[in-house]
């Protein structure tokens, strides 16, 4: 696959490249097919890309890469009928690339399968623990489950890994104003916006902060840059209308 790299350039030469490298016998086959259904799949083209995990899975029932793509695809259509059978096949292989471990993570906790999320993503590090992605993930799904101390020592580990990582600092800040602890959430958020000024996300869960400690005229300024920046954002919009009632009843 160096070839394809050392000369990617848009997705449809990229298609051409793997079209060339699938009638040289020295490449193998089924992986080239994979990488094109997934480029497939990313160009919106659902149906081709099925036709190419599907003739891989013929050839080769066991081949993870084809069924995750493949159940990937069918997720876009809320078809979570085979995400059973993916999660007993990487279970049973067990692979030693993190990377597909933790893909499968990501599906199934998008999928709200969070026990089997939890077991791939920690699957995933195993294999490698200095992925801060993996680590993230595993903080996320712990958020998602209401499990705010292990979302944030999964999150810790994270930073330590990548403390330049924006997104990282605005996750803790999230989680701690979940947890009600404001202070903390906007030490966070600030962080974040030192790396990140115009993350309208983060000036949203900043405002939040302050609104929640009653501090209405701070919030409405991060708030007001948030809505600067996007107009439409729909938190910010909400967060803008509650915080005016608020100062007109003091």
């Amino acid at each position: 696959m160096i070839e394809i790299h050392d000369k990617l350039g848009t997705l449809d030469e990229l298609l051409v490249i793997i079209d060339d490298l699938l009638l040289d016998e020295r490449y193998d086959y089924n992986e080239l097919l994979v990488q094109k259904g997934n480029i497939l799949s990313i160009q919106g083209k659902d149906k081709i890309a099925m036709k190419c995990f599907d003739k891989v899975l013929q050839d080769d029932s066991t081949n993870l890469w084809a069924y995750y793509f493949k159940c990937y695809v069918l997720n876009k259509s809320d078809d979570l009928s085979n995400f059973d059978k993916l999660f007993s096949m990487v279970k049973s292989q067990s692979p030693d690339e993190y990377y597909i471990w933790l893909l499968i993570g990501v599906l199934f906790s998008r999928n709200d399968r969070f026990d089997d999320a939890l077991y791939c993503i920690d699957e995933s590090i195993n294999r490698y623990d200095g992925q801060e992605d993996s680590w993230l993930y595993k903080g996320l799904i712990f958020y998602e489950m209401g499990k705010y101390d292990e979302a944030l020592s999964a999150i810790d580990i994270a930073l330590k890994i990548n403390p330049k990582d924006s997104y990282l600092y605005l996750t803790k800040s999230v989680i701690l104003n979940a947890m009600e602890k404001y202070d903390g959430a906007i030490f966070y958020s600030n962080k974040c916006l030192e790396l990140d000024k115009n993350n309208v996300l983060c000036l949203y869960n900043l405002s939040l902060s302050l609104y929640n400690q009653n501090k209405f005229d701070e919030s409405l300024k991060y708030c007001e840059s948030a809505l600067k920046i996007d107009p439409n954002y729909c938190l910010s919009l909400n967060l803008y209308a509650e915080i005016l009632r608020h100062k007109k009843k003091v």
